[in-house]
């Protein structure tokens, strides 16, 4: 599976209106893919899929950055599916 898809399927099995935390989302991404992918990799999926518009990142100084899937990555998941 593709980073980007495993990304994408974590951030859309949350329930509504929680963020997955950067480092929870990096150690689930890493065990659901397979060969695993370095950290290195998972950052620069994230870092594209942010750019792309398919992710929010959120920065909060007491937990540090927290994602959540937007409206078009749940499109982009679903057309990966079919």
């Amino acid at each position: 599976m593709p980073i980007t898809l495993a990304i994408l399927r974590e951030l859309s099995n949350l329930p509504s209106g929680y963020l997955a935390q950067r480092d929870a989302l990096r150690n689930n991404v890493r065990w659901a893919t397979c060969p695993q992918p370095t950290y290195a990799e998972i950052d620069a999926a994230i870092i594209q899929l942010e750019q792309e518009g398919q992710i929010i990142a959120q920065h909060n100084n007491l937990v540090g950055l927290r994602y959540a899937i937007s409206d078009k990555g749940r499109l982009a998941l679903a057309n990966a599916i079919e």
